[in-house]
């Protein structure tokens, strides 16, 4: 039995040296592989137009309009095309201003109290300090008996504002938890002669709607807030605009390039309040004033004319 030793030994040493060669090998041709597949999966690099897109804000836009209300009573003839229209324009503006733009249309029937409310929070949760969010509703607006100034949804029960409308420092609370900046586009006054009235409904007398924006936000920085109307103005829309006045010269000022006036290819926040102000005083024939009680935002451009 021992005078078999030095084979076993042998064929021992000859079992480990195979099992090492074809290990090693294996190993090799593994690194071989996963070199070439990292060579092939590697990251094309950014072309400068690319890497400058990469470094600029991106946009979240939150565009409500509601002309078709449950109770038909209510209805608005272009609620609805304000908010897409205002949403359109700005979807512009990808690789121009912004990086990306992403927007969340609520139209008619999708605007419902929930749906708004859900998201609002959206725009808090995607947006980082360095972006920008714009809001724009155009529905109708009411007052209740304590001063809260609401905006109504699609389902809106009117005998139950607190419980079915939108207290507006419910918007301005609900994007304060992102430092960036905020644009809110409030065209919420809609009654009077294009509409049902509904100053009915509360016992309010001349109550500042830019006093009540200012105290649901004072506290914000970052934030600019432009209203259709002052006090308890009505917003007006007509057939022959295809729009409300406030959108329409909203459009004006940034599509048509109305409101550069310093000739730079942008639109800036002042440029923006300067133009419509005078055009929907012109359009309505004095009875409609815009205002923009907030402005923390500094003079910031909002459009790119090319």
């Amino acid at each position: 039995m021992f005078q078999h030793y030095p084979l076993i030994r042998t064929y021992i040493f000859l079992f480990l040296a195979i099992y090492y060669v074809n290990t090693t090998s294996a190993q090799i041709q593994g690194a071989q592989y996963r070199g070439k597949a990292s060579v092939s999966q590697a990251p094309k690099p950014l072309s400068p137009q690319e890497m400058e897109n990469l470094m600029k804000p991106n946009l979240y836009i939150l565009s409500v309009g509601v002309s078709d209300y449950k109770e038909n009573k209510y209805d608005l003839l272009f609620a609805h095309s304000d908010a897409d229209s205002i949403a359109e324009m700005f979807s512009t503006m990808k690789g121009k201003l912004f990086n990306k733009v992403t927007v969340r249309k609520l139209l008619n029937q999708e605007a419902t109290l929930v749906n708004i409310k859900i998201a609002i929070n959206w725009l808090e949760k995607e947006a980082t300090q360095k972006d920008m969010i714009v809001v724009f509703i155009s529905s109708h607006g009411e007052l209740d008996n304590k001063g809260n100034f609401y905006l109504l949804p699609h389902d809106v029960i009117m005998g139950n504002l607190f419980a079915t409308a939108l207290n507006v420092k419910d918007v301005v609370s609900g994007i304060s938890g992102t430092p960036c900046k905020k644009l809110i586009l409030l065209d919420a006054c809609h009654s009077g002669q294009f509409g049902n009235n509904l100053n009915d409904l509360v016992n309010v007398k001349d109550v500042a709607l830019g006093s009540i924006v200012k105290n649901v936000s004072k506290a914000e920085s970052n934030l600019c807030i432009m209203t259709s109307s002052i006090g308890k103005e009505d917003s007006y829309e007509k057939r022959v605009w295809g729009h409300g006045a406030f959108t329409k010269a909203i459009l004006e000022a940034c599509l048509k390039g109305n409101a550069d006036y310093n000739k730079d290819n942008k639109i800036e926040i002042n440029e923006l309040e300067i133009y419509v102000s005078k055009r929907v005083q012109e359009l309505t024939g004095d009875k409609q004033h815009p205002d923009t009680p907030v402005k923390s935002t500094g003079n910031i451009s909002v459009f790119s004319t090319k």
